[in-house]
């Protein structure tokens, strides 16, 4: 075998050997490729998947607090109607006919007598004459303050250390209210 001979044969076995080798190579390569978008694509539908809960939980959470601002808005509407019927029932008391205004508080203080039998009268300034009225009629040993207030009807009773308010915002808020709330909440949204 002649050198040309040799070389053409070592020539070809690394012309073999190269192709085989390149052949590897893309075969490595395409493979690589494979696991790489097969991971990609894993990779990609983890993150969809993510977005997604993460998507659907933000909804939820925006559709629970929009409920939740909804109904404070209604319960704040609805204390709004119960403040406001309360204080219609003061205004009523506070606008009683002169006799009525008289005969009630009488009455009221009728029974504060059971509590206290002498005592200091705290009244509002334009009710002085009625209040005068109302101790005769109850026949009460009760003073008036020389000094008036700026409450709606009713009186605030001191004798020594037991104060006794009967003034009609105080029994209305105080003791009305607490008692009826729920009554009137039923009436009005029922």
């Amino acid at each position: 075998m002649a050198l040309q001979d040799i070389l053409k044969k070592i020539e070809d076995e690394a012309k073999k050997k190269s192709a085989f080798i390149r052949q590897v190579a893309d075969d490595e390569i395409k493979k690589i490729r494979e696991e790489a978008q097969i991971k990609a694509d894993a990779r990609r539908e983890e993150i969809e998947q993510k977005i997604e809960t993460q998507s659907a939980t933000v909804i939820e959470k925006s559709k629970i607090l929009a409920g939740m601002e909804g109904r404070s808005q209604a319960l704040r509407q609805k204390r709004e109607v119960i403040d406001q019927a309360y204080e219609e029932v003061e205004e009523a008391l506070d606008a009683l006919s002169d006799d009525d205004y008289v005969s009630l508080l009488s009455d009221m203080m009728k029974h504060a007598l059971k509590t206290v039998e002498k005592g200091t009268l705290v009244v509002p300034a334009n009710r002085l004459q009625l209040i005068k009225d109302a101790i005769r009629k109850a026949n009460a040993d009760f003073e008036i303050d020389s000094e008036t207030h700026d409450f709606k009807g009713g009186f605030v009773l001191m004798s020594g250390k037991v104060e006794i308010n009967l003034s009609f915002p105080y029994l209305v808020q105080k003791i009305v209210r607490p008692a009826t709330e729920l009554e009137v909440a039923k009436i009005l949204f029922s």
